[in-house]
């Protein structure tokens, strides 16, 4: 069913009730008071955190910051003009056949959701193994940046223009031929894309390809993206939803926020992972979020800006090796939303892994925690190396 952003309600004409104006006016009379005692309290809290700001620089964001644990950084330049930061990771003892690795964030995060420190660091993990890693910020994020004022753009950018540039950089450092693209979320979704338009030669560049928790629709979980979507797109032109993660740092702990039944499972991914995620997290463009907008109302496929393609029907282009790995109490990228991209690709080789306490995993994960989980370097990462170590390698 198509989820619906305009709820029109119908009311009954009623009698009115005696001394309905009175207890009326007396309701109002106490939501103003009420209202007007929370407005106070949050002036007082800003206050006391504007007076406690050189405290909170000097303790939190010291205590909860992270530290870049690459070894160099290069600049893919796309066609049109953005510098896209690769953080590589270099190993000591290459893996010999290995081909290097590329890795790729979502929406909303940077580089370090993939790369946050030794704990929490797919590059870091995988350079230990032997493999050289490059953990890439896509437009917009981390240390990526542009030389002019052109900085709205949309899913298609990504795809027809980041996904190409950085596979040819990491070629050119690597002098390798091909790469094997490890992906969360929308990091999978560009590339699941990409793999539909390109050319043969082009898709021969990927050698295997791994999707945690990347849809291949938002059809399954619409009615959750769509309010985070219309609501973003509003605050957002009035806030900066980066150094808004940054301030209420501290509160992470007090509050039980709506969006831990997003995007984690608090049994899986402990509070002070979450508090070092906050760090991570970027500003979106609002031809990005438009955009998306759009497919959750038009049925959830994934759909180019001037609908030449729909990119969800072109999975069935995409022939590579492919891993999914899907969280079983993911609310944003479902399992059968996972599983859908699993029965359309044309892969000989393909695997589909739930992580759930069904299938015998400590935990339900959720959409953050197959990467950032506590037992995700146990659990998860192996999977990838099982993969990688069969798919990732010259035949």
């Amino acid at each position: 069913m198509k989820p619906n952003f305009l709820k029109y309600v119908n009311q009954k004409k009623t009698k009115t009730k005696k001394f309905s104006f009175l207890t009326t006016i007396l309701l109002l009379i106490s939501f103003s008071i009420v209202g007007g005692f929370l407005l106070l309290l949050l002036s007082i809290v800003l206050f006391v955190s504007f007076l406690l700001y050189p405290f909170y620089k000097s303790y939190f964001l010291k205590k909860y910051s992270v530290r870049d644990i690459s070894d160099e950084v290069f600049f893919a330049v796309t066609n049109d003009g953005w510098n896209l930061a690769i953080h590589r990771h270099k190993p000591e003892k290459p893996i010999p056949g290995a081909f290097p690795i590329i890795l790729v964030h979502g929406i909303i995060t940077n580089k370090y959701f993939m790369d946050l420190d030794t704990d929490h660091s797919l590059a870091y993990h995988f350079k230990k193994l032997g493999y050289d890693v490059f953990a890439v910020s896509l437009r917009g994020c981390g240390d990526s940046y542009i030389e002019s004022n052109a900085d709205n753009f949309a899913f298609d950018d990504m795809v027809e223009k980041d996904v190409p540039a950085i596979i040819e950089e990491v070629c050119q450092i690597s002098g390798k031929t091909k790469v094997n693209w490890v992906a969360h979320s929308m990091g999978a979704m560009i590339l699941y894309s990409y793999l539909g338009i390109a050319s043969k030669k082009q898709k021969d560049r990927i050698k295997s390809f791994v999707s945690l928790g990347g849809p291949g629709n938002l059809a399954h979980s619409s009615p959750v993206i769509g309010k985070i979507a219309l609501k973003y797109i509003s605050f957002s032109k009035r806030v900066d939803i980066k150094l808004l993660a940054k301030f209420i740092l501290p509160f992470v702990s007090i509050f039980n926020s709506p969006l831990k039944e997003i995007f984690y499972n608090p049994q899986v991914t402990p509070k002070n992972t979450v508090k070092k995620m906050l760090f991570g997290i970027e500003n979106i463009s609002d031809g990005l979020m438009l955009q998306m907008l759009d497919w959750v109302a038009k049925g959830g496929d994934i759909v180019s800006v001037n609908k030449t393609h729909n990119y969800t029907e072109l999975q069935t282009q995409i022939t590579c090796p492919i891993l999914f790995i899907a969280g079983g109490y993911d609310n944003v990228a479902t399992p059968s939303s996972l599983k859908s991209v699993y029965d359309k690709v044309s892969s000989k080789h393909k695997e589909l892994h739930i992580i759930s306490e069904e299938s015998g995993f400590s935990g339900n994960y959720g959409h953050a925690c197959l990467v950032m989980g506590k037992n995700a370097k146990k659990e998860i990462f192996p999977l990838i190396e099982k993969f990688l170590a069969k798919q990732g390698k010259k035949s």
